[in-house]
Parts: structure tokens; sequence; C-alpha cells
């Protein structure tokens, strides 16, 4: 109450957000690339057949935050840095996996093809992080998750280990193993391929903008990964 009797109001908000992520895997989805022209065209053929989620783990959680979005000024509060960062155990599987049939347009048939679609899920809740990029992707996604190299192109983490994005911004690492049928016009027969793979997938309000790498308070974030 104030100091004449009257109540004053005081609106709350969760200090944290809640993030849920949806891998979805497209069997049977088809790519198409081809490289050359005429008769030294090489066509690539890749048939997805299937993903196994092994693991997920989330690299650069905020220790702590403050307990008030704005400062006295009104002005919108940073992130506590001092508290410092940490990464998550790594998780053993997915929480959830269902499967439903989506129609896509087929890029070698140019016709509507129906196939079934897997999705595995997870959820997880963290404290706001609210980080600024490096440099700008432009509108190429793909950059946002590119790590640094050296003129040899190998990996070099002398200026950090992210090109594009904030070294402090929270990213997921998804580890898992992919099976895909490639056939190569060049070659006599069709190869089936497995491999283990790791995603690294930076979070942040991508929908407003790809250069955002932050994660606000009393927020639900949904991210779908095809």
């Amino acid at each position: 109450k104030h100091s004449d009797g009257t109540q004053a109001n005081a609106e709350l908000v969760r200090l944290d957000a809640k993030i849920q992520v949806n891998v979805r895997t497209a069997l049977n989805y088809v790519n198409t690339e081809t490289e050359g022209e005429g008769n030294n065209a090489v066509i690539t053929k890749q048939t997805l057949k299937g993903f196994i989620p092994k693991s997920w783990q989330i690299m650069n959680l905020p220790k702590g935050t403050y307990a008030l979005p704005f400062k006295e000024d009104g002005t919108v509060q940073g992130d506590f840095e001092e508290a410092g960062y940490f990464n998550s155990i790594e998780v053993e599987g997915f929480e959830t996996s269902t499967n439903e049939e989506i129609t896509y347009m087929n890029n070698t048939t140019k016709k509507d093809t129906t196939i079934t679609q897997t999705t595995h899920g997870f959820s997880f809740y963290m404290l706001q992080n609210k980080e600024t990029m490096k440099k700008s992707v432009g509108n190429n996604y793909h950059l946002r998750d590119k790590r640094n190299k050296d003129d040899q192109g190998r990996y070099d983490e002398t200026n950090g280990w992210w090109e594009y994005a904030p070294e402090n911004a929270t990213y997921m690492v998804i580890k898992g193993q992919v099976e895909m049928d490639v056939d190569v016009s060049t070659n006599a027969k069709q190869q089936h391929l497995a491999a283990d793979v790791i995603y690294y997938i930076h979070l942040g309000d991508i929908a407003s903008s790809l250069d955002n790498y932050s994660i606000e308070r009393n927020t639900y974030y949904t991210y779908t990964i095809t």
C-alpha cells in the first residue's frame, strides 16, 4: 500500500523463458543437385531415409539475471554477466516422438509428394540472455552458426568460435545419426550411407531478425528444425 492507504499494483513477470525444440525428419525427402552443364553435368540425388536422435545439450546458459527487467530510469535492463555462464549436461534421447504425414513439392518430379514425418522434441527453461551479433548474416540463415577457420580451412579459435554469432550467445548441440540413399549419375549404382552428425544451432528471435541472438525473459520460444 501507499502511505495514503491506497493499493499499489505490482506486475510480476517470469525471470525465465521456455524453449520448445522440435526436430522434424521428412522420411524419403529427395534433394537433387546438379553440377556442370550439358553432357558434363553431374546429378546427385539424396533421399533421406532416417534420422536417429541421440542427445542434446545447451551451451552458454546464464547463471543469473536481474530481478527487474528495467532500470530506475526506465531503460531496459541488460544481462547480469558477472554471474557467468554454464553448459547443461548432455541429455541422452529426446522427450517426445510423433509421426504425421506432410505434403511437399518434389523438386525432381515437380509434383506434390506425401511422406511420413517424424518429430522428435524436448524443452527446457533458461534465464534471459541478451547478446549482440559480431557482424550481420544478411539473409543467409546458415551463416548464424558458422565457425571461424584459418586460411587452410581448419577450425581456428584464436578470435573465438564463431564468425558471426556472439561468443556468449546460447546455442544447442544436437547429436544423431543420418541415413540416406545417394545416387550420383556418374556412378553405376546407388549407395546407402549412414553417418553420425552434430548440429550447432544458436537461439534467438530469428522471426524478427536473423541477426538476433537474444532470449528474453517471460517468453515462450518454439524452434522447429527440419
